[in-house]
């Protein structure tokens, strides 16, 4: 199994640098998810485990604010937690940092009759909300590893995922990030995980 290493935050990072915003805070949480015993204090902070804790930092990536109300993204994953989250001081960063950095992006991609265009030429409408089209975006960034992996290893691969795919044997990872690199400008990393089937009884 491959994937790539913190996909969204990685690209959120070297998207925002390229279009000049602050990105410190972004990095911060990057680095937090990096230390396991850190993450998890910082999880415990909340009373919420570390999934709980990754995916509602993801949410705020996608666009969900830090709003207390029923039927919203943040209150749906925190429940009773949600007023510690969003009122704390490195997470309201996070999220001003996030949202600098989509709006940006967003504003700078390839618009063309009405359309914004992904990494791999995919269109939207410009009539979507912003979240929307900035996912998009995001999309056509995961989908260009991909194509490259296919190009180079597609008689070897088996399964494709949203940020990764699974092959029948081991592959050279560099040539994928390489040819990433030359595409996009982004660095990103991949990690390998050997999948074995289970032993079945006698």
């Amino acid at each position: 199994d491959y994937d790539i290493v913190n996909c969204h935050i990685n690209l959120l990072v070297q998207l925002g640098k390229r279009e000049g915003v602050k990105v410190e805070q972004i990095e911060w949480y990057n680095e937090l998810k990096g230390n396991k015993k850190r993450f998890q204090s910082f999880a415990d902070n909340f009373g919420i485990d570390t999934d709980t804790l990754k995916a509602a930092m993801l949410a705020i990536v996608y666009g969900a604010g830090l709003v207390e109300f029923h039927g919203l993204a943040i209150t749906e994953l925190l429940s009773e937690q949600t007023t510690s989250f969003i009122s704390h001081p490195d997470i309201k960063e996070f999220h001003l940092q996030v949202k600098n950095v989509r709006a940006a992006v967003t504003a700078n991609a390839d618009q063309r009759n009405g359309f914004l265009i992904n990494h791999t030429g995919k269109k939207m409408p410009l009539t979507e909300k912003p979240d929307t089209l900035f996912a998009h975006l995001m999309q056509g960034y995961e989908a260009e590893m991909l194509h490259h992996a296919l190009e180079l290893y597609g008689d070897r691969i088996t399964l494709l995922s949203h940020d990764g795919f699974a092959a029948n044997d081991e592959i050279d990872i560099s040539r994928i990030t390489t040819k990433y690199k030359a595409s996009t400008g982004m660095d990103i990393q991949i990690k390998r995980e050997l999948i074995t089937a289970p032993r079945i009884a006698a």
